[in-house]
């Protein structure tokens, strides 16, 4: 079914959604095989398949965002996974965006929820996990495609995840999913027009950065074909790898990994 309409920036894109969808992503990747031109967004109430990074399962039950984005040459192949980042921070424009939104008919006093980003995909409030981000994408009639796929825990999260998790309505915000989608399309399509077909990403990694969660910290980082580093992050650097400090002073660049916090005590120089 059509979706609501899209204003400002966001108008640039299409919606549909779902009452129900095996998955936002794979919808779109699918529709991307029977021409699909790209700028569409496609939310659902509930996914019954739901995706999260490394094949893991998304837990998406009502009252949640599930809000996917179809890209078709957003930029070239070598720019694409900088999308995470574009993706992270239109999410949390999002969320304080409409958390500010609530303040000011409350007239409250309260203060905005401390919303941070931590590598690679994840926006934390409040030190715990509050939203995921999968990015796939590839080729298709010789152009580059992305589907970002962005989860973000309004009234319920699961209890047996990797990192605490928590939601919204568990820090004090009680916001609707469909509200929430308006300000996350126009945030992300205002972050894209930032990011320039990824020619501008220096300004996308300023921005991330800026809000990054456990910078200088240190950390255990669990790589799929490398098993398990130890060291502090330094940064990201300037294709979006993390930069591992190890205690030779080497630096490792890390593509993809799961990270764990074990110090939250910041050390030493942090090269932005």
């Amino acid at each position: 079914m059509i979706g609501q309409d899209l204003g400002g920036k966001a108008s640039a894109y299409r919606h549909i959604h779902f009452p129900e969808i095996g998955s936002t992503n794979t919808f779109l990747i699918e529709k991307v095989g029977l021409g699909e031109p790209g700028n569409l967004w496609v939310t659902s109430d509930i996914q019954t398949a739901g995706k999260g990074s490394r094949g893991r399962n998304w837990t998406s039950e009502p009252g949640n965002l599930y809000a996917s984005l179809l890209l078709v040459d957003p930029a070239p192949k070598v720019h694409l996974a900088e999308l995470t980042f574009i993706a992270s921070l239109a999410c949390r424009d999002a969320v304080i965006r409409a958390c500010e939104e609530i303040l000011k008919v409350e007239g409250s006093d309260r203060q905005l929820p401390n919303v941070q980003l931590k590598w690679p995909n994840d926006l934390m409030i409040n030190g715990s996990k509050c939203a995921g981000i999968l990015l796939e994408g590839g080729e298709h009639n010789g152009a580059t495609y992305a589907v970002v796929g962005n989860g973000i825990n309004c009234k319920t999260c699961p209890s047996d995840t990797l990192h605490p998790a928590t939601t919204l309505e568990r820090e004090g915000f009680n916001i609707a999913s469909s509200a929430l989608f308006t300000h996350l399309a126009e945030a992300f399509a205002n972050r894209i027009i930032q990011w320039q077909r990824g020619t501008a990403f220096a300004d996308i990694r300023k921005a991330w950065l800026s809000h990054v969660y456990g910078l200088g910290s240190q950390v255990e980082v669990v790589v799929p074909t490398r098993g398990m580093l130890k060291g502090r992050f330094a940064s990201i650097d300037d294709k979006g790898y993390m930069l591992l400090e190890q205690a030779d002073g080497g630096r490792q660049r890390i593509s993809t990994a799961d990270i764990f916090f074990v110090s939250d005590t910041n050390s030493g120089e942090v090269i932005v």
